[in-house]
């Protein structure tokens, strides 16, 4: 089976043939009206003179009469033959008269047709010179011939370039298609020159297709690189206290009926770990909703002085401590309530852990388009070395093992901020005070008053 591009090369190529024969069988015809008109005329005036000296001469001797036509109807382009003596053969060499009327088919053609004058019983007959008119026809016919078949490879060659660049986006989307199929899904988008044309709209569908089919699987890649590290994560960070509860079940095994305090102890010690392990794995399970970009939201406007007033009345009646909230306003931001309250929560109860006992001041602020949460302590501040990787999972500075945690407090602060539309940055870290600022996008940005010109 032949290719596209061969098949409408061909189809081109043979319209272009067809119109070319059908153009110079006109053409031809054309051309020998024009190669056969003066010999017509021609031929027609020696006919009348022909018949007009038969007609001036009717008692003259037929050999006379003959003589007389050979010599005045003779005419360029014309042949006069008239009868041998012996009645049995044509006068005059090959050059001069055509051998028979048989030969004067390809004359006959063109329209130039002998004329038979009768002479007393006999006929003269005045036709054209065949040899002259064949060799300007043949002349014509191979230059025709030659023009032809060259214009036909001429076509031929265009219609091989004009199919070429027409169907390029065809197999440019087939190579792409061919990559793909390799594994290698790298989003290459195509130009058309012009979108609204068929072409146009296949490389649109092609790039709107390739673009989703790597978005899903950089999806794909994320969730799987997602789970991997939450999978090591939690892995990492249980193995501790399933240990101590493996450990103290194999106390509590061996101690004794009677023992109660021995037992009591244990029983305390499991139960503290699996409160640890349950919220290791709530807040692993948090981080991991926060991390997927598809994660369901429902953004509405949300009063952020009532969520950061919840989440600090959570954090002080699991905590205790003291938290004071200052907000002159009620700012509002368009967000995911429960996004916000993890934020503003995560961030005041990593104050109350590492604040030392301070009071914990949260400030809201709003400006001109954003809401500004500051969340600060007196606690001791962080090392410059630290404050780098402050926000990495479960970092946790020298010093602070002896302060409960998981160290994804302030990594879930980061992922929740970024969901609502905003950010978090570490403004001071100093011994005594150390400052969290929330900088998150306000719903309605507030328009200033303008003052009045005077005029």
């Amino acid at each position: 089976m032949r290719s596209l591009r061969a098949r409408l090369t061909l189809s081109y190529a043979s319209l272009v043939a067809a119109a070319l024969i059908v153009a110079s069988v006109l053409l031809a015809r054309f051309v020998f009206d024009a190669l056969a008109r003066p010999t017509t005329d021609a031929l027609a005036v020696s006919a009348r003179i022909a018949e007009t000296i038969v007609a001036a001469h009717p008692h003259a001797p037929r050999a006379l009469v003959e003589r007389l036509i050979q010599v005045e109807a003779q005419r360029d382009g014309v042949v006069v033959r008239v009868p041998p003596p012996n009645r049995r053969s044509p006068a005059g060499g090959p050059d001069e008269v055509p051998r028979g009327v048989e030969n004067l088919n390809i004359v006959s053609l063109l329209g130039a047709r002998p004329h038979v004058v009768h002479v007393r019983g006999d006929v003269v007959v005045i036709g054209p010179d065949y040899w002259r008119l064949r060799t300007a026809v043949n002349a014509y016919v191979e230059v025709l011939g030659a023009c032809v078949i060259l214009s036909v490879l001429i076509a031929w060659l265009v219609a091989r370039w004009i199919t070429g660049q027409a169907i390029r986006p065809l197999l440019t989307v087939t190579a792409e298609l061919r990559r793909f199929a390799g594994g290698d899904f790298t989003p290459r988008p195509l130009r058309a020159k012009d979108q609204r044309e068929e072409l146009g709209s296949l490389i649109a569908a092609y790039n709107g297709a390739t673009e989703k089919v790597a978005a899903a699987f950089e999806e794909r890649r994320y969730v799987e690189e997602h789970m991997r590290r939450f999978v090591a994560d939690a892995g990492h960070e249980l193995r501790t206290p399933l240990t101590v509860i493996d450990g103290y079940v194999q106390i509590l095994r061996k101690t004794k009926p009677d023992d109660v305090a021995g037992r009591e102890r244990a029983l305390a010690t499991l139960q503290a770990q699996t409160a640890r392990m349950r919220a290791l794995v709530e807040r692993l399970i948090v981080l991991a909703r926060l991390e997927r970009p598809q994660a369901a939201r429902s953004d509405a406007v949300v009063d952020v002085a009532a969520i950061a007033a919840d989440a600090i009345a959570g954090v002080t009646s699991a905590r205790g401590g003291e938290v004071v909230l200052h907000a002159a306003s009620s700012p509002e931001i368009l967000a995911d309530a429960a996004d916000l309250h993890e934020a503003i929560g995560n961030l005041v109860d990593n104050a109350v852990k590492y604040g030392a006992g301070t009071p914990v001041v949260v400030t809201l602020n709003e400006g001109d388009d954003e809401v500004l949460v500051r969340v600060r302590d007196g606690g001791p501040g962080i090392p410059p070395a630290e404050r780098a990787r402050i926000f990495e999972r479960f970092f946790r500075g020298e010093g602070r093992g002896e302060i409960e945690g998981s160290g994804l407090g302030l990594a879930i602060v980061e992922r929740a901020a970024a969901r609502c539309g905003g950010r978090v940055v570490l403004e001071r870290a100093e011994r005594g005070e150390t400052v969290f600022a929330l900088h998150l996008p306000a719903a309605r940005p507030r328009v200033r008053d303008a003052t009045p010109l005077e005029v």
